[in-house]
């Protein structure tokens, strides 16, 4: 996805990733303000022309009063983890929900006050159909502190809530499973003298909406036996992939223990599972002790077949040796 411009702030959410998100996120900043909200995602499915209402729950986890100043920011996909990067202060190029939002009120908290806040999404009747997506993201703000002043509260403690809209329609459904991968310690390769820790898919959603893959991988050794098998993407609900973006899918990998070449196969589906997209790719395990026992057999033959040459070339000269002197 391109990002048109400089991004001035861009905020990283480590805790709202796309796979599993937090029941509650956690932010505090120095002074001792902070909140926490739940849910933090929501799904909604709007038709042009209508509305919808979430509720978010905000909730002052600290020993002071503070305010909550609601701000709404578009986010882009990092396209490896699904993790979000928040966008502040800048326009990118993605379907936000921002012409969705109302205008939202500022709340003021005690100490471990909660509240809950209804928000009305309402899309317009020209709003083409597809994913759209963004955050409603609640500041910290203590007591004292200015009103409205994006350039000051940018990087005040923060927690978001994630918020995905789907406009029914005519959405394309296009994805493609492009590779798989083996890492061992985070850093993927072929080959392994210890066994890799996990598997990863590399899937693309070149559609317009919001694709929650799933399906399965078989991993299998040298001699076509089945080592291990899981499903992917089985949390609930289901981790999505957004428009025009990609991720990549880690699981744990086991049963590789003996030397050899391994084959993992994929067979991934997507909206109502009428089609299943399959790819296969393989990794060698050849741990130190086999390397080196190989090396050592090979120069155990290497000089077994270099001293018979030898004496059997010395046996046939001594024979013609002989021969001459008769």
């Amino acid at each position: 996805m391109k990002v048109f411009g400089k991004l001035l702030t861009v905020i990283s959410v480590a805790s709202l990733g796309f796979i599993s998100l937090a029941p509650a996120v956690l932010a505090q900043q120095q002074g001792g303000s902070g909140l926490s909200v739940s849910p933090t995602r929501t799904e909604l499915r709007i038709e042009p022309g209508s509305s919808s209402t979430f509720t978010i729950n905000v909730r002052n986890v600290t020993t002071n009063s503070i305010t909550a100043r609601p701000v709404v920011n578009d986010f882009y996909s990092d396209d490896e983890t699904g993790q979000p990067q928040i966008v502040v202060n800048e326009e990118i190029d993605v379907p936000s929900i921002r012409p969705f939002m109302p205008e939202l009120d500022e709340i003021t908290l005690a100490e471990g006050e909660d509240q809950s806040v209804e928000i009305v999404v309402s899309v317009p009747e020209d709003t083409a159909p597809g994913g759209y997506y963004g955050v409603v993201r609640y500041l910290a703000v203590p007591e004292g502190a200015p009103s409205q002043d994006d350039g000051q509260v940018s990087l005040t403690a923060s927690v978001s809530s994630i918020l995905l809209v789907e406009v029914p329609g005519e959405i394309r459904e296009q994805v493609q499973l492009r590779n798989i991968e083996f890492y061992r310690q985070d850093i993927a390769g072929t080959f392994f003298t210890s066994p890799p820790e996990q598997v990863g898919l590399h899937i693309v959603n070149q559609g317009n909406g919001f694709e929650k893959p799933f399906g399965n991988v078989s991993v299998s050794n040298m001699f076509g036996n089945e080592v291990h098998n899981y499903e992917i993407n089985t949390g609930n609900p289901r981790s999505n992939v957004l428009p025009e973006s990609s991720r990549t899918f880690k699981n744990d990998i086991e049963g590789v223990s003996m030397p050899g070449r391994y084959i993992a196969t994929a067979s991934v589906s997507f909206g109502n599972g009428g089609e299943v997209l399959i790819l296969s790719d393989s990794f060698w395990y050849l741990p130190a002790w086999f390397v080196i026992g190989v090396l050592v057999l090979i120069i155990l033959i290497g000089t077994g077949v270099y001293y018979a040459r030898k004496r059997v070339t010395t046996g046939s000269f001594k024979t013609k040796s002989s021969s001459s002197k008769k």
